[in-house]
């Protein structure tokens, strides 16, 4: 039995994306108090279409922006993990970053 048609002699195209949030710590937990991390600055007018600029000159293909309600329960079903580690806290509305990004980038 034949797993799928044979993509010998194909050409095939990776895309490269990237998931961020509109917060300060997105899944890199505890970053944020790095010397040199400045996403402190997510809830900047400037932050959002520098960092597109940054994923458009790095050729990234596409940036997923998350969306979520509330604060995610950790360990034993308490936020007391995520509020510790900023964690998705606070989060912004993702369409407003996402409107500067588009403005500030050329495709």
């Amino acid at each position: 039995m034949s797993a799928g048609p044979s993509t010998r002699g194909r050409r095939h195209q990776l895309s490269f994306n990237l998931l961020d949030m509109s917060t300060v710590s997105h899944n890199n937990y505890g970053l944020w108090q790095h010397p040199t991390n400045t996403k402190w600055r997510y809830n900047t007018p400037g932050f959002w279409p520098e960092f597109a600029r940054l994923c458009e000159a790095a050729r990234f293909d596409a940036l997923f922006t998350a969306d979520v309600l509330g604060i995610a329960e950790g360990y034993g079903g308490s936020p007391a993990i995520a509020l510790r580690e900023a964690m998705h806290v606070p989060i912004n509305d993702p369409m407003i970053p996402v409107a500067a990004m588009a403005a500030a980038t050329a495709s």
